[in-house]
């Protein structure tokens, strides 16, 4: 099911077509250094994708991950949404991007169409995205889609890969604040 789509990529639901593609990318390491979600088996990777199905964009305390597409079908990355159980007007989100197609907006232009998307359809307050503090690329991004630095915390995150507490800053997006 497509939930959005642009001139240059579709958002749509993962279909069993994607088991491939999303394990290359869940399971890359130096991806998903700055992460905490990884798929270690493509029989895993088939589960959490029949899972999804389940799955709807508002669901409280469901993380969705929703497939970023070229216009051809083709799966590039994906994004992920969760309402927050604290408070259901309030929703994290987050994106990765398949290495090869790096540094070409894609990931930008999933984010604003997501955050637009679910502005307009769900009554939401605020969108938050936490970033590890040494993912660069991910601060820079966020800024362009208009989401404002709004909080750091020191030694927050177990980085399981280096055995040490890693600072993590929090990034908000109020709907009045959508950049075009």
């Amino acid at each position: 099911m497509t939930i959005i789509e642009s001139e240059r990529i579709i958002l749509r639901d993962l279909v069993d077509q994607d088991i491939e593609i999303f394990y290359n990318y869940r399971s890359d390491d130096d991806l998903l250094k700055y992460q905490d979600f990884s798929v270690r088996s493509l029989e895993e990777t088939q589960t959490f994708i029949q899972e999804q199905k389940t799955i709807s964009i508002g669901q409280s305390n469901q993380w969705k991950q929703i497939g970023i597409a070229l216009k051809d079908n083709q799966l590039i990355g994906d994004c992920a949404i969760q309402f927050t159980p604290e408070e259901i007007r309030i929703a994290e989100i987050g994106c990765t991007i398949s290495r090869e197609f790096h540094s070409k907006g894609y990931a930008t232009e999933a984010l604003r169409l997501l955050t637009k998307h679910t502005f307009k359809n769900y009554p939401i307050h605020k969108f938050k995205a936490l970033v590890d503090i040494r993912n660069l690329p991910s601060q820079k991004m966020l800024l362009k889609v208009g989401f404002e630095k709004e909080a750091h915390f020191k030694k927050h995150y177990w980085d399981e890969k280096d055995k040490d507490w890693v600072d993590e800053l929090q990034y908000g997006l109020l709907g009045q604040k959508i950049k075009d």
